[in-house]
């Protein structure tokens, strides 16, 4: 598995050098070639790195457009919305 991330990363760092507009802010760029790697489905494991080591899936920026609010209780069992 590690010679596999090695792998992954050396292409994913190939690609980012070949474009010029990302070769200069490498550094932010970097994370999103590992997240790419941690949310890939190996063939082998049937599972996502990330879900092998963590046990949950990844976060996804969408979850938080998609996820409901979260809503707060009174005592009497009212549901209200949290920040009224």
């Amino acid at each position: 598995m590690v010679e596999r991330l090695v792998k992954t990363l050396k292409h994913g760092i190939v690609i980012l050098f070949t474009k010029p507009k990302h070769a200069q802010d490498y550094d932010k760029q970097f994370p999103i070639i590992l997240f790419g790697y941690m949310c890939r489905i190996y063939a082998i494991t049937k599972f996502s790195p990330h879900i092998l080591m963590i046990s949950q899936p990844p976060p996804l920026k969408v979850d938080n457009f998609l996820s409901p609010p979260v809503e707060a209780f009174k005592d009497d069992g009212k549901p209200i919305a949290l920040g009224t």
